[in-house]
């Protein structure tokens, strides 16, 4: 059986943010490139930390 580590759970790809968040990906990659929704660059690749991305969505968040 593999094991996930925390890492894995934690950091995910644009896909898994995508569906995460529930857009898509064209729009995310578009975030990014204009620093718009907070991401990790690892190398060349981009991940996305999901505890930052449910801070981000709250203060996103509008008060009636």
């Amino acid at each position: 059986m593999i094991q996930i580590s925390e890492f894995e759970k934690r950091y995910v790809d644009i896909k898994f943010i995508s569906a995460y968040i529930g857009f898509k990906e064209p729009t995310i990659r578009d975030w990014f490139r204009f620093k718009k929704i907070p991401y990790l660059k690892i190398s060349k690749g981009i991940r996305f930390d999901l505890k930052r991305i449910d801070e981000w969505i709250q203060q996103k968040q509008v008060e009636k």
